[in-house]
């Protein structure tokens, strides 16, 4: 049956290989994906192959933040590496292309077995490192065909994936083909074992060792302070028009008693405006408030829509609460970035139960989860006028973070071994 699957597989990238040049003509985002692609293989110019090559792989932008720390532990401690930083996603690529962390960043090429023997055969990797998710078979299974370390980190696992289910064999093999799988709590740890008969190690999330290093390394923002001024200030993070829906009611009955800085998901022209169409009070756009002479300023409005990418997560720190966006549509951001500062959360009831960190954080009572604008205007004037309500959940959340921390030290532990000794750094 495996065979069968595979065969299925191979197809649909080479099916996918023929269509997506067409779907580049007409779409930019699948032009950036096809582009990229081109030279992926033959880029060596980087690479020193005196040294040896960690290479790391991650989706997208979120799993980006959870390979940074790693990442960077891994190069302050093994600073001979070489680091080759990879993604499948034009939107994570895009904004971390020039990332100096890294040697090299380039796209994942497509999965196939001409493809990935010539990967490996390029760069030489000595060690992978694989961030929660995104499967390739052939990649993984060459790294494992050339007894490479392939490690598999911040990893989470639900009964309902494919890899428990019958017809999941070909993605059962890409999981055995790690030689450590490092995962964020004991409900995925048991499935493996229980399931697969795989040893996976409990180490957390890695995500929470960046969003405590960006913590401690925030600098203040000047142009932010003198928007707050003295009035009480929340955020909204990474959000969408839906969740945007659900604050304007509050905003409306709140009028000239707030300040609100909102950071949307999207912040392209289009956007741009139709949040200012939907907002009821005044709001000025980042770039335009903080060119404004002094003298202008003396009347603030109510909303700052941050236009401008690489703020939010040091944001977090002016607001009193946060609402951080992605459950009204998709998925649930990052409300880790704010819980580290101590700031109670709120977000979207529809779709946030495929993260960990808001059941928990909703568990400990340093998140709350709201299903439309009745319920958030509810949760807010609990917060902001109870003050033993708004403590105890300022000090959850931010136990939460710091009691969770520690990930990456864990994970570089348990892989010391693999590193050989003509590879260890000199000492």
């Amino acid at each position: 049956m495996k065979r069968i699957y595979l065969l299925l597989y191979d197809a649909a990238w080479q099916l996918t290989g023929l269509l997506l040049p067409v779907a580049a003509r007409l779409n930019d985002k699948m032009k950036r994906f096809v582009e990229g692609r081109q030279d992926a293989l033959n880029n060596t110019a980087w690479r020193d192959f005196n040294r040896p090559l960690a290479w790391f792989h991650v989706s997208s932008l979120g799993e980006f933040e959870q390979a940074r720390p790693l990442m960077e532990a891994f190069h302050a401690q093994y600073p001979h590496y070489q680091i080759l930083l990879t993604f499948f996603s034009p939107s994570g690529y895009e904004v971390r292309k020039d990332y100096q962390g890294a040697n090299h960043v380039a796209y994942l090429p497509y999965d196939t077995p001409k493809n990935s023997r010539l990967w490996y055969d390029t760069y030489q990797p000595s060690i992978v490192f694989w961030a929660k998710y995104d499967y390739w078979y052939h990649f993984l299974t060459e790294a494992r065909r050339r007894k490479l370390p392939l490690i598999l980190f911040s990893a989470l696992f639900r009964p309902e994936q494919v890899f428990f289910k019958p017809w999941g064999s070909l993605h059962r093999a890409m999981l055995h083909a790690f030689t450590h799988i490092f995962v964020q709590d004991v409900q995925s740890k048991q499935l493996l074992k229980h399931h697969l008969g795989i040893e996976a190690q409990v180490t957390g999330d890695t995500r929470i060792d960046r969003v405590c290093a960006i913590a401690a390394q925030r600098s203040s923002l000047p142009e932010i302070e003198r928007f707050i001024g003295d009035k009480t200030c929340w955020i909204v993070g990474s959000a969408w028009k839906e969740d945007i829906q659900v604050i304007v009611p509050y905003l409306q009955s709140h009028q000239g008693k707030q300040q609100v800085i909102l950071a949307p998901h999207d912040i392209s022209e289009p956007m741009l405006k139709s949040i200012e169409e939907m907002l009821p009070v005044a709001s000025i756009r980042y770039s335009q408030w903080k060119n404004l002479a002094s003298e202008t300023r003396t009347h603030r409005p109510e909303v700052l829509i941050i236009d401008c990418i690489g703020m939010l997560a040091s944001l977090y720190a002016y607001g009193k609460v946060a609402f951080v966006g992605g459950a009204f549509k998709q998925g649930l951001h990052n409300i880790l970035e704010a819980a580290v500062y101590g700031v109670p959360v709120l977000f979207g009831a529809p779709h946030y139960k495929k993260f960990r960190e808001a059941i928990e954080l909703i568990a400990a009572g340093g998140a709350f989860a709201v299903r439309n604008a009745r319920e958030f205007e509810q949760c807010m004037n609990k917060l902001l006028s109870e003050e033993d309500t708004y403590r105890q959940a300022a000090q959850a959340a931010h136990h939460y973070v710091q009691r969770n921390s520690g990930a990456t030290a864990s994970i570089l532990n348990s892989i010391r071994h693999c590193l050989t000794e003509q590879n260890q750094p000199q000492s």
